[in-house]
Formats: structure tokens, C-alpha cells, sequence
């Protein structure tokens, strides 16, 4: 039995595709390498759906902006054409192939104890700016009526310089006129107060859940990948877990009595006072005070343009308010450096 034929229905054209190797499954869909074709990838659908087809339809008509960065480096694995089978309709479609050995997702670089096996030499500066980018990506795709829904620390991937690419975005929530494809799919680490427990297959998402999940994994990046809802219990009776501290809004290095921050986890001086205060008014404040993807841009352009370096090791990089290295203290607290040379 014959595999079934596909073709790539780019604009104006249709010509046959070519499958390569495997390059990974997830969920309800493969994808493959284009065969001819190095710098593409297509992501194929078991059992495309009316609505799937149907959202990418409108993402196919309407595209964010994503110039094509230093190397040809893209913010968006946006799908560029629908793939289609010869008697099935939409099948998939054909989005840009990224270098995974190169591209690291953000979970792999923002725990001090992974970043030293996979990223060895990353500064705090690289965090920062990784950071930065994060928010930058995110802008245009609230301007463009996007919202991601499910932006987590395993689909964000970061090059060795710090640019940053969102992957899976056929799980978005897409707009066209009074119709919404939502996102089906989340995590609760990255969910704010008001979504959670709700299912988010009958739920519109707006940019504010974004930018709740945004201020978390900038959190995870400049603070040694603790999560801003964790922490050590002082209340009374059992501790609760994550999803409470969310709903409640308690955070240790936000101005809760009832957590304390953990042992190993850095203090909240580390961060600058405006920072702190963006912060808050992302995890703390309810959804219409929070502030847009923009304003988390341009602040972390404002640290990253105060950064200076310990003059005892270069990779020991802070924010210009602390008058003395932190991950110096840090390495004598703890005994391990959290941003060791590497030839050490």
C-alpha cells in the first residue's frame, strides 16, 4: 500500500511535497523534513479537524510581523503554506525548520544546573536578553490579535544568542471576524487566576493571560528558574500548592507573609525596584491592570543597557542598583556558582 501523495498549496501554486526523516511527534500530529528542502519542516495532522483547517486558513491570510532576523533567524515557526493530501483536504502544513541541536528550549537554560550542561557559558546578560526577545515576540502577535494561550518554557526555543523562536503555534487562539479557534491546551504554572479551573476548550482567551505567563518565565529566567508562586509555608495547616498560591496571589518575593522565599532561591534585591514593581502588577494585579507585552520589552531594554560585570569573574553579570557581584555571595552561600567559567 502507497503512501498517500501531498502537496505544498503555496500561493498561486501546487507542487508535490517530499517527506524526509522523522523529526519528532507530538500530541496529535508528526513532523517531518521537507525532502529538497533544508530549511523547511512540515507539521502533518492524524485527524485534521474542520476547526484546524478552518484556523489555518486565517493564519495563512493573516501573518504577524516576522522579518527574518541575523542568519535568517524567525521569531514564528508560522506555518508558510497548507499541506494537502490528494483526497483528504488539509493535511498539515509546511512552517520553517529550526536547528534543534542549536536551539535549546528556555527550561534547559534558566535552571543553574542544566544551563551547565547544556549551555555552559551563558551569562546572566544572555538571560536577560533572552528574555527581552520573549517579550519582543510576543508584541506583534497581540497586535496582529493573537493571543498564544499556551506559552510555557518548552515552547519557547533560544539560539546561542539569545534570539528566541515560539513553536506549536497551531495551538493558538486565532480571531476572524466573530469566530474564535481557541487554544485548547495550557499549563497550570503559566495559568492566571482567572482561568484556572475553567475548561479552555469554552474559554476566549485575552493578551493579560499572556502576559501573566510571559511575567512568569521571565521570572524563571532571571531568578534561577524558581517559579514566583513557590515557596516555603508559614500559614497555618497544610501548605497548599501552586494553583492556590496563583489564586491567592502569594508570592514570596512579592509581599507574602504566608510564603517565605526558598532556602537556595536568590532574594528579591536582585531584581531592580521597577522591574519588581512590573512584576507585580503582572502576577498580583487582576487582568485589566495588567501591563502589555510592550512594557515588559522596553523595561527589560532598560536593564539590560544597566548590566555591569564582576570584576572577578566576567560571567558574573547583575543590574547596575546592587552595589556588590550577587553571584558572588551566591557561590560562597551556597557553594556552587551559578555561573561558573567553563573551564571550570
Amino acid at each position: 500500500m502507497t503512501a498517500p501523495r501531498l502537496w505544498i498549496d503555496s500561493p498561486g501554486a501546487r507542487r508535490p511535497l517530499r517527506l524526509g526523516e522523522r523529526l519528532g511527534r507530538g500530541g496529535e500530529a508528526v513532523v517531518h523534513a521537507v525532502e529538497g528542502e533544508p530549511r523547511l519542516a512540515v507539521k502533518l495532522w492524524n485527524s485534521p479537524a474542520p476547526e484546524q483547517r478552518a484556523k489555518l486558513a486565517v493564519m495563512l491570510r493573516s501573518v504577524p510581523d516576522n522579518p527574518p532576523g541575523p542568519g535568517g533567524h524567525r521569531q514564528l515557526a508560522w506555518p508558510l503554506a497548507a499541506v494537502s493530501g490528494s483526497d483528504t483536504g488539509a493535511a498539515g502544513f509546511v512552517m520553517p525548520r529550526l536547528d534543534t541541536k542549536q536551539m535549546l528550549p528556555l527550561h534547559q537554560v534558566y535552571h543553574p544546573g542544566s544551563r551547565r550542561r547544556a549551555a555552559p557559558g551563558v551569562d546572566w546578560h544572555w538571560l536577560v536578553r533572552a528574555a527581552r526577545n520573549v517579550a519582543a515576540t510576543l508584541r506583534p502577535l497581540h497586535e496582529s490579535g493573537y493571543v498564544v494561550g499556551d506559552l510555557n518554557e518548552s515552547n519557547v526555543l533560544a539560539s546561542p544568542r539569545a534570539l528566541v523562536t515560539f513553536i506549536d503555534l497551531d495551538s493558538i487562539q486565532v480571531r476572524d471576524g466573530r469566530s474564535v479557534y481557541r487554544c485548547p491546551v495550557g499549563k497550570l504554572e503559566y495559568t492566571p487566576p482567572e482561568l484556572l479551573g475553567k475548561s479552555f476548550r469554552d474559554v476566549n482567551r485575552r493578551p493579560a493571560s499572556d502576559v501573566f505567563a510571559l511575567a512568569v518565565l521571565v521570572f524563571q529566567l532571571l531568578m534561577e528558574g524558581n517559579h514566583p508562586f513557590s515557596g516555603v509555608w508559614r500559614g497555618r495547616g497544610e501548605p497548599p500548592g501552586l494553583e492556590k498560591n496563583i489564586r491567592a496571589r502569594r508570592s514570596p518575593w512579592l509581599g507574602s507573609r504566608q510564603l517565605g522565599v526558598p532556602p537556595a532561591a536568590p532574594p528579591a534585591r536582585l531584581l531592580p525596584p521597577r522591574l519588581r514593581r512590573l512584576f507585580s502588577r503582572s502576577l498580583l494585579s487582576p487582568a485589566f491592570a495588567r501591563p502589555a507585552a510592550g512594557d515588559w520589552q522596553r523595561e527589560l531594554e532598560r536593564l539590560e543597557s544597566s548590566l555591569k560585570k564582576c570584576r572577578v569573574n566576567p560571567l558574573h553579570v547583575f543590574s547596575a542598583h546592587l552595589p556588590v557581584c550577587p553571584w558572588c555571595e551566591r557561590r560562597q552561600q551556597l557553594g556552587t556558582d551559578p555561573f561558573p567559567r567553563p573551564e571550570t
